[in-house]
Formats: C-alpha cells, structure tokens, sequence
C-alpha cells in the first residue's frame, strides 16, 4: 500500500512540475499565509507550526514577517487505587500550562519560476510551569511546581516551492542557538523549599521542522 502511494505521489509531483510555471509567488506586499507542518509519507497530516499557530505576512516587497504562537493547558488527576482495608492517599493532580513563541523576519533571495529561495532570522521563547499536588499521594509533600523556561535566536535559509496557486510547499534549516533555565518548588508539611534546575545552551544546525515540510495557505 506504501509503494502504491509514493508512485502515486511521485506522478502527481511529475504533473505539477510540469504545470509549476503557471503557479505565481506570493511575495508582495499585502500578501499572507498560515502555515502548517505536514508530517511524513508513512502518516501524511498537517499540523503545529513550530508548536503552535503559524502566520506570514508580507510588509514589503521580499520581506515578511511571520510568527508562531501556542498555547497547551492539561490537568489530570489520578487516584490512590489501594487494597481495603488499607486508606486511600489523597488524588495527585497534575496541572501543566505552556506558551511558546516565535517571530522572525524573511527576506526573499531570488525566483526562478514557481521557486522562491530565502533567508531570515527569528527569536523564540518558550515557558512550561508544571504543578503536581500530592505527589504519589502524599500526606507530607503536598506539592511541586517545575518552572522552566527556553529562550533562542537563530538564523535560517530555505526554499518555497508554489506548487499550486495559493499553496507552497517548503524546508529550511537553521542554526540557532538556545538557552534552558529552571526552578522546582517542593512543599512539605507547609515548608516550602526551591532549587535551581540545571542551566543548559545548546547550539545547531538543521532542519526546523525534522523530517517533516511547510505548508503555506496563501488568502
């Protein structure tokens, strides 16, 4: 079944090459776009760009602004599932809220027909606070909260393909570099104690989005 659809897949990119110079680049002033991360072959999907909403906007002639803004929120509660006569502990609750973000700036190096080549730079930031009550039931500890925050720049070159009128299809790497810093806060019998999680900088170069592709939906 995989065989049959990467030669389907592979006729149908043949087709739209040869049709790609009747698809025109949106890169003007005014022009926009979402932009969505298409997983890969094995499981097609689009999805979070940069893990969240992605959007692009072109304030100038070449030049785009684009930004990815998220939001996650989850609570889970889970009880003391113990033998009678034994007492049950109190439910541990899990709460966890994050709120990523990335701006960045793009401008267009050349064309050639329904191509697009071009480089940029972006800042990100990214916050994660994570609060467990009662820890494996606990009648002492009554809380943790992890805090940890990520803060990044980097550069990035790519290209855009405009398979379709309105629709394009890209990569891109970038070298980037990123910093982590954090803080747990323990709460026992009412005291409450905080330590500095380990501090980490990493620096790369690759692909933004792994394996997988941009989508972009030009209106």
């Amino acid at each position: 079944m995989k065989k049959l659809f990467l030669v389907v897949l592979v006729l149908c990119v043949a087709v739209q090459l040869s049709m790609a110079e009747d698809s025109k680049p949106m890169t003007k002033v005014g022009d926009k776009a979402l932009l969505f991360t298409l997983g890969g072959l094995g499981n097609l999907s689009a999805g979070n760009y940069q893990g969240g909403l992605g959007f692009q906007y072109y304030f100038a002639n070449k030049l785009a602004l684009r930004a990815a803004l998220g939001f996650t929120m989850s609570d889970v509660t889970v009880k003391d599932n113990v033998v009678p006569p034994a007492t049950p502990g109190p439910d541990q609750k899990t709460s966890t809220m994050g709120f990523p973000i990335a701006v960045g700036i793009r401008y267009n190096l050349a064309q050639s027909n329904a191509v697009v080549a071009y480089t940029g730079g972006q800042v990100s930031f990214s916050t994660t606070s994570t609060t467990v009550d009662n820890p494996n039931h606990s009648t002492t500890t009554t809380k943790n909260k992890t805090t940890s925050t990520v803060f990044g720049v980097g550069v990035f070159f790519g290209v855009e393909w405009f398979a379709w009128n309105n629709i394009s299809i890209g990569g891109e790497y970038q070298l980037g570099f990123s910093s982590t810093s954090g803080k747990t806060e323990v709460t026992t019998n009412g005291t409450t104690s905080s330590f500095d999680a380990p501090s980490t900088t990493n620096f790369n170069l690759g692909s933004v989005n792994a394996a997988n592709l941009t989508v972009s939906v030009y209106f």
